[in-house]
């Protein structure tokens, strides 16, 4: 496992859209997550190391846009070459380039409103529920 630390960098990683947080040699799945959602896909990649000894990936993308100004190898190396899962709070568009439906967790209307939490748990927008679908699809 290697936990990308960007302290010594000197290369804005940020400003290449997206960049793995979390990364594994020989790994099983990726999942892409954005802002606040990166905490949930570290948490669930956490989990299934633990319960089950997968390895997956947690990539953080800041920007589809800027994602897709990279050359292609560093584009395959960032999205890699298994599964794709996805976690956002907002709804699917945008995220269908990188991971299909069924392996998406995000709201599924648009104009809920109310605690975070409370709609997180709603939406299912949980490490747990990550977890169970990352397991599930592979």
């Amino acid at each position: 496992m290697k936990l990308n630390q960007f302290d010594n960098h000197k290369e804005n990683f940020v400003s290449k859209g997206a960049y793995a947080l979390l990364d594994y040699k020989e790994y099983d799945a990726t999942i892409i997550a954005s802002g606040s959602e990166v905490e949930i896909a570290f948490s669930a990649s956490t989990m299934l190391k633990k319960s089950d000894n997968l390895n997956v990936r947690v990539v953080s993308m800041a920007s589809f846009e800027l994602f897709e100004n990279n050359n292609e190898h560093y584009k395959n190396n960032i999205l890699g070459s298994k599964p794709i899962f996805g976690i956002e709070a907002g709804v699917v568009n945008g995220w269908e380039k990188y991971v299909y439906d069924k392996n998406f967790i995000g709201m599924t209307s648009f104009g809920e409103s109310g605690p975070y939490k409370e709609l997180y748990d709603h939406f299912k927008i949980t490490d747990k529920n990550l977890a169970k679908k990352i397991k599930d699809n592979l």
